[in-house]
């Protein structure tokens, strides 16, 4: 039996090797095609597996919205229904009508497996009737590019965003502004548009603007009571009159609040000290502070009504004298450093550009304090990285002068049309 086999494998070996050669090459195509199909899965699925998505704008699970004239802010919540981490881009039906804009930043494109993100868009319509926005979310898989990701092509990708510290382009016509108050110089006072950037974009689509610089009021200088009474109505009164636009709701100058809310703590702070001072002849007060909150005089809590920001209207009296009066003390105020600030871009605005102090301004809201023998009643400023305070009165009746720059804070409307232009902010 042997030798037979022994006899075919002499007589057949030709055969049999060709034979192996064949089988080696086939099994050797079969495995390399198997490894090409293995490694190449991941590049191909996501073209054949359809990556899912939910949307909510404003907490409504739909991808369509009826956009009013003007601008808008809206919410959008997108939720992955995958079970692997995901690209994604955030697509919008083309429109020649809706300019869309992320709200201070561009997610990240990644999105984790069955997870949720959300972001805020600007949305300005250019017409005067409401106008239909989709939107769409169009994914990939994490082992291919970004831009691997299909835009079909009546959609396009959300990239332009608007963002706090953007520039602004605000036109305003020459204006001037005639001083006419018995207590301050008569001057005339000029606009001056050094630029503008963009402090805040508030939920209705109104857009607030701050200077670029401080503005100068040709040393314009207060002092005394009727100062302190009148100091945010005049100058409020006056940006008003040389920076409002048809485009504008209000113009004001900064005050204490608009720094205070980008803060983590206020910039004012008052100790628990409690310090009173009587005399039964001649405390001098000005008028406006009986009506301020907090205000104890004469040993009683007159529950004022009026916030240390505030003042409408004109305040014709000056001071008033009383027996007592009952403050708290306010804590030294310390230097503003970045830290202090929720985000740096606010330390830009408020206190330093390009390694340069602003000229030091108005930040108008009203302040009173203990000394050793008086109370001293005055303005806030912002002077280099201090909170600085600006006397004008004090209880003994003495006058102290003040002369600083103000911050006009402009708010455009938002029935205002906006668009980016070669990265500035202009109105249509």
């Amino acid at each position: 039996m042997k030798e037979r086999y022994v006899k075919f494998f002499k007589k057949n070996v030709v055969v049999l090797v060709i034979l192996l050669i064949v089988v080696c090459f086939s099994f050797g195509i079969s495995y390399s095609n198997f490894i090409f199909n293995s490694n190449n899965h991941r590049a191909v699925e996501m073209h054949v597996n359809k990556l899912k998505y939910n949307i909510k704008i404003n907490n409504t699970l739909t991808n369509k919205i009826d956009v009013p004239s003007g601008n808008s802010v809206i919410n959008i919540e997108i939720e992955s229904l995958n079970n692997v981490d995901t690209y994604f881009k955030l697509l919008t039906l083309k429109s020649d009508y809706l300019d869309i804009y992320y709200l201070d930043q561009k997610p990240n494109d990644k999105i984790n497996s069955n997870n949720k993100i959300i972001v805020k868009l600007f949305i300005s319509n250019k017409t005067n009737n409401n106008v239909s926005c989709e939107f769409l979310v169009s994914g990939g898989y994490i082992n291919n590019s970004i831009d691997d990701i299909n835009v079909p092509n009546n959609y396009q990708e959300i990239i332009n965003k608007i963002s706090v510290g953007d520039n602004f382009e605000y036109k305003i016509d020459d204006k001037t502004y005639n001083l006419n108050y018995d207590f301050l110089d008569n001057i005339e006072l000029h606009s001056i548009n050094n630029g503008f950037r963009i402090l805040n974009v508030n939920d209705d689509g109104s857009i607030d603007l701050i200077s670029n610089e401080s503005v100068s009021i040709n040393s314009l200088k207060f002092k005394g009571a009727k100062s302190y009474n009148n100091i945010i109505y005049i100058l409020n009164t006056i940006l008003n009159e040389l920076y409002s636009s048809k485009y504008s709701v209000n113009v004001r100058n900064i005050n204490i609040n608009d720094i205070n809310k980008y803060m983590k703590s206020n910039l004012e702070i008052y100790s628990n000290n409690i310090k009173t001072y009587t005399n039964q002849n001649n405390i001098y007060i000005p008028s406006l502070y009986e009506n301020e909150i907090g205000s104890i005089i004469n040993n009683q809590h007159l529950n004022g009504k009026v916030d240390k920001s505030e003042n409408s209207s004109f305040i014709d009296s000056n001071y008033k004298i009383v027996n007592t009066i009952t403050l708290k003390e306010m804590n030294k105020l310390n230097n503003i450093v970045e830290d202090n600030f929720k985000s740096y871009i606010y330390y830009e605005l408020f206190i330093e550009k390009d390694n340069k102090y602003y000229n030091p301004y108005y930040v108008l809201t009203r302040y009173s304090d203990t000394s050793e023998d008086n109370i001293l009643f005055g303005i806030f400023g912002i002077k280099n990285d201090e909170l600085y305070k600006s006397n004008l009165y004090d209880s003994n009746n003495n006058e102290y002068e003040s002369s600083l720059f103000v911050r006009p804070i402009i708010r455009i409307s938002n029935k205002v049309n906006i668009y980016l232009d070669k990265n500035i902010f202009k109105i249509n």
